[in-house]
Parts: C-alpha cells; structure tokens; sequence
C-alpha cells in the first residue's frame, strides 16, 4: 500500500508525529524538482519534511544539481545526491531498504 505524504491532521496524533516523506527521482538531471522539494528557503521546508535521493548519470548534470543544491540551501539528509545508472540507482534503493514514497 503507497503511504500519504500529508501535513492532515487526522493522521497527527502530535506534531512530533509527522513523517518524513521520500522521494526518489532516478533521473534529476540539475534538479528541476529534487530541489524545490528539500530547499531550505521553500515554504513548506519546517512543516513537511521530505527527503529527496537525487540521481542523475550525466557528470555533468550532476555537477549543477551540486551547485543548485548548494545556491539554493538543500542540506544532507534533505537531499541526498547520487551519479549512478538508473538502474543502478533503483537497486541501491531497494538494498537500502527505504520506503520510497513518489
């Protein structure tokens, strides 16, 4: 069963209670979305803590979702960053046994 990204209040039982939502995104490129999501200068950045694995194969492309990143204050542990094969990546999800969210 996919679990609910949600700040709703019928699944709080305190605000200690919220959950962290997971994202993987196999092929972020320089992080169109991975960014948003984990910026510390987003609106939802305290409410709805969401945790973004970034992939991309492309060095390149990698190297500017670092630099955007960094530009826009994604820290570890809210955006965790990889240059893999896709393939690749999905697998080392799955050993890591994360409950990947979208």
């Amino acid at each position: 069963a996919a679990r609910k990204c949600s700040n709703d209040h019928q699944n709080q039982t305190s605000p200690t209670s919220i959950r962290e939502c997971i994202v993987a995104d196999a092929m972020a490129g320089v992080g169109p979305f991975a960014v948003p999501l984990t910026s510390a200068l987003a609106p939802h950045y305290h409410e709805t803590p969401i945790v973004c694995h970034a992939n991309d194969l492309n060095p390149i492309s990698f190297q500017y979702l670092q630099k955007n990143a960094k530009l826009n204050k994604c820290f570890q542990g809210r955006l965790e960053m990889y240059n893999l094969d896709g393939r690749e990546f999905i697998h080392n999800m799955n050993q890591k046994g994360l409950e990947i969210d979208h």
